[in-house]
């Protein structure tokens, strides 16, 4: 055993995929077929932004390359923000159609937020929906999908639990900017999430999502949406 243990088992975790854009096609194959060929992973989870706008042509794009790429691997997914801004998305016009591009176990479910138990470890992956636009209004959850969340978050409290979700927090609740991190040191230019130093107000769902966290410490989180490599982000 290592200084952390026995190794159990390995899971892939990517984020960001925009498979429409620029080399997002070939990096999606490489990345696949390294953790389903090379890695033989349990399973690959992408932390949202799988497409550049989220329409059924998009997401059959992306599901073919997921199937096609990953076919030994189950692969698990959440909505980002470029699944669901675009007006033309499913998730405005049809949120109940997007599951089966989000998990490879799919069957009739019609909710874009679930739960994997693999090896007895939990795995939740938390959906953005409609709505979200570079302002300080937006809504990030549901206050259904919130509800859900506490109530999986309590059932699973002993046991470890990776969440999935796509935007990070940027802003804490106090309106005090991480550090380097409320625009990426420069490389994000808004925030998507509201900024309380404009809008001097608290945003309830951000304010309810991030006290769920605080309280559930069993809870390790995935983010994407930053576009900055990890070895960066972790220093922050």
């Amino acid at each position: 055993a290592s200084t952390f243990g026995e190794h159990l088992y390995s899971f892939g975790a990517i984020s960001n995929v925009h498979i429409q854009y620029e080399t997002g096609h070939n990096d999606v194959q490489v990345a696949m077929e390294y953790l389903n060929d090379r890695e033989s992973v349990d399973a690959i989870c992408v932390a949202g932004d799988l497409t550049s706008q989220g329409t059924t042509a998009n997401l059959e794009e992306w599901k073919t390359a997921r199937d096609t790429y990953a076919d030994n691997t189950p692969v698990y997914s959440c909505v980002g923000n470029h699944e669901a801004y675009n007006t033309a998305s499913i998730m405005q016009t049809n949120p109940s159609k997007i599951r089966k591009y989000l998990d490879t176990d799919w069957v009739d479910e019609t909710v874009p937020y679930f739960v994997k138990v693999i090896n007895n470890d939990v795995f939740i992956f938390l959906s953005i929906f409609q709505d979200i636009y570079q302002n300080e209004k937006n809504t990030m959850y549901t206050e259904e999908e919130l509800t859900w969340l506490e109530g999986v978050l309590e059932q699973y409290r002993n046991q470890r639990v990776f969440l999935f979700a796509h935007v990070p927090p940027h802003w804490n609740t106090s309106g005090i900017a991480y550090n380097g991190f409320a625009t990426g040191n420069g490389a994000y230019s808004y925030e998507i999430w509201g900024n309380p130093q404009v809008s001097k107000r608290p945003l309830a769902d951000r304010t309810a999502f991030l006290n769920l966290l605080d309280h559930y410490k069993n809870v390790i989180w995935f983010s994407g949406h930053s576009h900055i490599k990890y070895e960066y982000q972790m220093l922050w």
